[in-house]
């Protein structure tokens, strides 16, 4: 009996909740906790990953930067952007920091506007940068998961905002630097914690019936190593929209030199760097629902020196060709740059290209390194007389140097002797006439010294 009216109970209480209207306020979404990993790279990561609830429209809302598994540092570097018409910075606590209470502020800027520290002209409305560092030779190793600094917002609008932390290895973004003296210019960057990053976001809107979630944004980029005046390609078809039925709809680039951020609604673009240097590449998309996400990258840009000589050009036969003969043509080509490169040369006689396409392709090793580029000549149908031959080395873009990029050499053409007479080469013929002249000579030296029997004596 005791059973059954249970079981009448509980089949009760499933009937009166399924009469209940819904609620038209969704539920907040609980984050799930960060663990450090195993990773040998540091990780500095915002916790909690979100805070997504409809109710929230106003108040405070609070979140803490970490890092795992770093090795021992003597400075951190914090900057987060996010969307100042949602959210702003109310307030920083640094009093847990791993450095510890002897720690020095670096930078402390919030929203553009500086306390006690100071701001960079990066900073302005809708970033929190966020430095300490220890004076001397000394470093601290912080804990498997340890706190940085934590922050508390105002929450000022509806929508959905990133906290992005902006990665970089160079004073101005993320990092965490194992001996960095104080101040951007005279970091040692080589001492920098290999480090990833793990971004947050804050919520308060409807993605049709459900929260908002981010979209992906994924990108990569080639060549790996940037060259100063040669075009670097990116590629985000990898970015995706995750709300249901949403797609991607535009691709914002901040390039991280002084150039325009462009914004296109194609996912493969490329961009041109001038000077050198890391350059933190930032991507943003947006969804259809509005909704954006952006993931950054670090691109090297180094200096090298670009230039491609023409070296000897060789012709086989040379001399006396007769029209209608095949003559090989070989032209050399150095590298006196310091990469290796790869370009075309065009090989021409008296304007006229040769080869089976308009350029030959070539690719040589730096440091004076060499290769060759050959093609024929069909002589047929060319009148006898001497011709140049040219090889052009189209130059690769931002090449240092187009001097000695042209060679140049001469093939003589020459009439064949009418059949059955006698042919004889200019060697040849210089050869037999000193053999004839030699004769003479020796003729009449010998006349010259023939004795006369009439002046001797009896």
């Amino acid at each position: 009996m005791s059973v059954v009216l249970l079981f009448i109970t509980l089949l009760a209480f499933t009937l009166h909740i399924g009469t209940q209207p819904l609620a038209m306020v969704a539920p907040s979404r609980q984050a799930q906790p960060l663990t450090p990993g195993s990773s040998s790279t540091a990780l500095m990561a915002i916790t909690p990953s979100n805070v997504s609830d409809t109710s929230r429209t106003s108040g405070p809302v609070s979140y803490t930067v970490n890092v795992y598994n770093s090795s021992a540092i003597n400075q951190f570097d914090v900057r987060i952007t996010y969307n100042y018409d949602i959210l702003h910075v109310a307030s920083i606590d640094y009093s847990s920091n791993v450095l510890g209470p002897n720690a020095l502020i670096l930078y402390n800027c919030l929203d553009g506007v500086s306390p006690p520290g100071v701001c960079d002209t990066l900073d302005g409305a809708g970033i929190v940068h966020f430095s300490l560092y220890i004076l001397g030779n000394v470093s601290v190793t912080p804990p498997p998961a340890g706190i940085l600094v934590k922050l508390t917002f105002n929450i000022v609008g509806h929508g959905f905002t990133q906290l992005h932390l902006v990665p970089g290895g160079a004073f101005g973004s993320d990092l965490l630097c194992a001996l960095c003296a104080r101040g951007g210019a005279n970091a040692q960057l080589t001492t920098v914690v290999p480090l990833t990053t793990q971004d947050a976001y804050f919520n308060n809107i409807l993605c049709g019936s459900v929260l908002c979630l981010p979209p992906v944004a994924d990108f990569t980029f080639s060549p790996s190593i940037a060259l100063p005046g040669r075009a670097v390609t990116f590629n985000a078809s990898a970015s995706r929209a995750t709300n249901v039925n949403a797609v991607i709809q535009r691709y914002f680039w901040q390039w991280g030199d002084e150039s325009i951020p462009s914004s296109t609604n194609s996912n493969v673009t490329s961009h041109v760097y001038r000077g050198v240097g890391n350059k933190t590449v930032t991507l943003t998309v947006t969804d259809s629902d509005d909704i954006s996400w952006s993931s950054s990258l670090t691109v090297p840009v180094i200096a090298v020196y670009i230039q491609l000589i023409a070296g000897q050009i060789t012709i086989e036969p040379k001399f006396g060709v007769h029209p209608g003969a095949i003559v090989k043509i070989t032209a050399n080509v150095i590298n006196n740059g310091s990469i290796a490169e790869s370009s075309n040369m065009t090989i021409s006689v008296e304007g006229r290209l040769l080869g089976d396409r308009p350029s030959q392709p070539f690719s040589v090793g730096p440091f004076h390194q060499a290769t060759s580029v050959t093609v024929t000549w069909d002589t047929t149908g060319y009148v006898p007389r001497v011709y140049r031959v040219s090889a052009i080395i189209l130059e690769p873009s931002a090449a240092n140097s187009t001097k000695g990029n042209v060679g140049t050499a001469y093939v003589q053409l020459i009439e064949p002797l009418p059949s059955g007479s006698l042919s004889l080469s200019l060697a040849e013929t210089t050869g037999l006439g000193i053999v004839v002249l030699a004769a003479i000579v020796f003729t009449v030296t010998r006349l010259r010294r023939k004795p006369s029997f009439a002046d001797e004596p009896l």
